[in-house]
């Protein structure tokens, strides 16, 4: 949360933050997820959670990482950027060797 205080200091003004969430969670996991919501908001950040579809937990597992490859891909699109490669993700494999 530190990492979101800062941004009407840098006059950061089009931060979104997408936040799955699973409905199945324990209450006290999604009064966390309602509490750093408010928080973010209150930061100049924009928030929006998406709840996670019923199935099995590899279900929610995968059809939540399909969501977030969609959404960096259509989101590098709109801003003119190549989706790939990722420097950052390079870099960690060449380490990885």
């Amino acid at each position: 949360m530190v990492g979101y205080t800062g941004l009407k200091k840098l006059g950061i003004k089009n931060f979104f933050v997408i936040i799955l969430q699973d409905k199945s969670e324990h209450p006290r996991i999604l009064k966390r997820m309602e509490l750093t919501t408010n928080i973010i908001k209150k930061s100049g950040a924009k928030v929006e959670i998406i709840g996670i579809k019923d199935g099995s937990p590899l279900f929610k597992i995968f059809s939540s990482l399909l969501l977030g490859d969609w959404v960096s891909y259509y989101l590098a699109m709109e801003n003119d950027t190549d989706p790939t490669p990722v420097s950052m993700v390079e870099e960690f494999k060449k380490l990885m060797q």
